[in-house]
């Protein structure tokens, strides 16, 4: 039980994971199982990031905060069953990028905004990702704010997410922008 990154903190730094887990880890504040900041990089290849919690703030599973900063969930790689008691239960991500590249998102849950996704200020792209079953109480699939972008392509999927307020696959705000070139929302 860590205040931030009980898992894994990183600044100005580089995690790869290229199998194995990081779960059943507790922040008192941000990133249950990642904490990432100042020009910090993250890349699932293969493996999860499960079971984790940010007890008081967020990013359940990965915070990243700040400019220079990217998170890539690849292929075989996986952020679910994560929580936040604010925003963010999977990926709590603030000045810096998201991309799903046929990696998944699934199972988490946010207290407030972002279930599987939350974004401030920031940069979302699903290619052919997978956003799925995430809970929250607004835009529990993927939710973004502070002129964010979001982006979806090819067959991405962002399903089955459970809403208690508002926007249930994706909800934006605050003068972001989101274009869907391919994919499903349901």
């Amino acid at each position: 039980y860590w205040d931030n990154g009980a898992g894994v903190a990183v600044v100005d730094g580089t995690v790869t994971l290229n199998g194995g887990s990081i779960t059943k880890n507790q922040a008192e504040w941000d990133g249950g199982g990642i904490y990432a900041k100042s020009n910090a990089t993250i890349t699932v290849n293969s493996g999860s990031i499960t079971y984790n919690e940010a007890v008081n703030q967020d990013g359940g599973g990965i915070f990243l905060q700040e400019n220079d900063n990217v998170v890539t969930i690849n292929k075989e790689g996986s952020v679910a069953h994560n929580a936040a008691s604010r925003n963010g239960g999977g990926i709590f991500v603030q000045n810096a990028k998201v991309t799903l590249t046929e990696g998944s998102i699934t199972e988490n849950t946010a207290g407030s905004d972002g279930g599987g996704i939350r974004g401030t200020a920031a940069e979302i792209t699903l290619d052919n990702g997978k956003v799925l079953d995430n809970k929250g109480d607004y835009g529990a699939g993927i939710s973004a704010n502070g002129s964010s972008t979001v982006t979806m392509n090819h067959n991405s999927i962002v399903t089955g997410n459970t809403d208690s307020k508002l926007g249930g696959g994706v909800n934006i705000d605050g003068g972001t922008t989101f274009t869907m070139n391919g994919g499903e929302i349901s």
